[in-house]
């Protein structure tokens, strides 16, 4: 495994991840106000690919923080 290339392939996603992150920190993440965080996570899942994102709404009165991945290549 070439940590260089992993490094420089990387560098192709730098604005991106930049931007993912800046919209999960600018959001509250209180216990059970989550959902902004959830919505912004699934979305960034779709985006990249993942067949499915299934969301939990859990026992609180917002989306839960818990999702089911099923991503196949």
């Amino acid at each position: 495994m070439d940590l260089n290339k992993i490094k420089e392939y990387a560098k192709g996603y730098e604005k991106d991840m930049t931007a993912f992150l800046r919209a999960i920190v600018k959001n509250p993440g209180e216990s059970c106000d989550e959902k902004a965080h959830v919505e912004t996570i699934a979305a960034e899942m779709k985006k990249v690919g993942f067949d499915e994102v299934v969301i939990d709404t859990g026992k609180c009165y917002g989306i839960h923080g818990n999702w089911r991945q099923d991503h196949r290549i």
